[in-house]
């Protein structure tokens, strides 16, 4: 289901929501404090957003105000991290205000472009956040490594080069 505010329409999270996505709760005691989800857009599905494609994508992120300070969204970002890990998943994305660029930054999402929100006509983000298993994780870095110390190499060479004979 859906409703309204103003021209745009805004996703219901109730029961049948919650049954056919993975949605992440953050609670304090009895009381719901948070919440989030990872949607699957399917092949051929349509959003109101321009520019969503098929595939996984981090949603409806919410922390009542109270216990923002709490660094939630942190928490949240490790859990979808952590499930994407154990369930094969290595891509999602995130559509996002321009406010919030450098803390999906800070988790690791790489930015992908700006969208804009026509109902709104504000600036839309979008960061995909990419999931290496331990074995990928491994040779990434041993690549990253070996590719730093070429350029540290190189470096040396052309100062080398640069220095003036005695």
């Amino acid at each position: 289901p859906a409703r309204y505010v103003g021209k745009r329409e805004i996703e219901i999270i109730d029961e049948d929501y919650i049954e056919n996505n993975i949605v992440f709760v953050a609670q304090k005691g009895h009381a719901i404090i948070g919440y989030c989800s990872l949607y699957e857009a399917k092949a051929g599905e349509t959003k109101e957003r321009k520019g969503v494609s098929s595939g996984y994508w981090l949603t409806h992120m919410f922390i009542r105000p109270a216990y923002v300070q709490e660094k939630i969204e942190i928490k949240f970002i490790e859990q979808v991290i952590e499930y994407c890990t154990s369930n094969n998943i290595r891509v999602f994305d995130v559509l996002s205000r321009p406010e919030t660029k450098s803390f999906y930054r800070e988790m690791g999402a790489t930015y992908i472009k700006n969208l804009t929100d026509g109902t709104l006509d504000r600036g839309i983000e979008q960061f995909k956040f990419i999931i290496f298993n331990k074995q990928e994780d491994h040779k990434f870095k041993e690549k990253s490594n070996e590719s730093a110390l070429q350029h540290k190499l190189l470096e040396l060479d052309r100062d080398a080069e640069e220095d003036e004979p005695y």
